[in-house]
């Protein structure tokens, strides 16, 4: 699963969130880039430090888990 197709999976309520904590947390609006360069990385890893968000780190890291579980089983 690439990231596109993860984010395109979500609800818009954290597609939303996705997208805002890209765009505030880093010095760099950097959600385009993130969703369009695929480089490999698995997971939600590189997007954001997810301690900085509202929802907080284990929020994110758990979302991390199920995407990077997804892509290692290859669905």
């Amino acid at each position: 699963m690439t990231r596109k197709e993860w984010f395109d999976n979500q609800t818009p309520e954290l597609q939303e969130k996705f997208k805002y904590n890209c765009n505030t947390i880093n010095d760099e609006p950097c959600f385009d880039y993130w969703i369009t360069n695929d480089n490999g990385t698995a997971g939600l890893g590189g997007a954001f430090v997810f301690h900085r968000s509202m929802e907080g780190h284990t929020f994110w890291y758990e979302l991390n888990n199920q995407l990077q579980s997804i892509q290692q089983n290859g669905k």
